[in-house]
């Protein structure tokens, strides 16, 4: 979460908090999530107070290459079947474990081939929305408000017609020698009706120059506000930890640790009313 105060403010003032974004993270072929953990890092940095980055592994390990020491990861078995379907089994198997085990996610960000893995995940999304149950919450994708595809190879097939509502953001290089960048507009103008480009130089890659990594991260700023608005239901209170020792599930580790900071800067008679107390 975001605090919207500095340790030079009165300690008798509000303090604001916004929930950050949370985005669910999807490698390139012959990648891992930790090494597309590390190519995410200056924008995670950019981003840090209004959002957090999960990585998640795609099902498929490929075989070790000349000076390879791990195991790098792919979204469909190619060997196997050469035609990538928004239907197949173990991409929906991985994107359902990590939405049911470390979810829900407001956004989505594939890179490549995990790009493609994430139009399928906004696809599955899209039919969850169309879902009437008591128990839409545990549905896969259920909520997803926004996708983010950078150097997205053509879209899964799939039954699906007519395009994802979903905003979006299609990064894409005229110097990509893998995906052409005719390919990524055409993911954007043809797969999502609410699409922006930003393009950079860099060719197959994330973006990393500065002001590439600026507007990328306001593109997440900016959903972080429609998400959650500073008017909005859970803006202006602190999560609560209970006293009883059961964790807010909104509560992560950092976050608990800076309730901690707050908390040690604070009095107890001097501690905002409005903040939650960590127990």
């Amino acid at each position: 979460f975001f605090v919207a105060q500095s340790p030079q403010m009165s300690p008798g003032q509000d303090l604001e908090w916004r929930p950050r974004l949370r985005v669910l993270c999807l490698h390139g072929r012959c990648q891992t999530a930790a090494t597309f953990e590390r190519k995410l890092e200056k924008l995670a940095a950019k981003a840090s107070s209004f959002a957090e980055f999960v990585f998640v592994d795609g099902p498929v390990e490929l075989p070790l290459q000349h000076g390879e020491r791990v195991n790098t990861r792919g979204w469909w078995d190619e060997a196997a079947n050469s035609t990538r379907g928004d239907s197949d089994p173990e991409v929906r198997r991985v994107l359902g474990e990590a939405w049911a085990e470390q979810g829900p996610f407001d956004g989505i960000l594939g890179f490549s081939e995990g790009a493609a893995a994430a139009v399928a995940f906004c696809r599955l999304a899209a039919a969850a929305e169309e879902v009437a149950s008591a128990d839409a919450e545990d549905i896969a994708g259920m909520g997803l408000r926004f996708a983010v595809l950078a150097g997205s190879p053509e879209a899964p097939t799939g039954k699906q017609t007519g395009r994802l509502e979903l905003p979006s953001l299609h990064i894409a290089s005229a110097a990509d020698t893998v995906v052409p960048v005719e390919v990524s507009r055409k993911v954007a103008k043809e797969v999502f009706a609410d699409a922006r480009l930003l393009e950079h130089d860099g060719g197959h890659s994330m973006p990393q120059r500065a002001e590439d990594v600026r507007q990328f991260a306001s593109f997440l700023e900016e959903m972080r506000d429609k998400v959650f608005p500073r008017d909005g239901p859970l803006q202006g209170r602190l999560p609560v930890v209970s006293t009883e020792g059961e964790e807010d599930p909104r509560v992560s580790v950092e976050q608990r640790e800076e309730l901690e900071t707050l908390e040690a800067f604070y009095p107890a008679e001097e501690f905002p009313d409005d903040v939650a107390r960590v127990a």
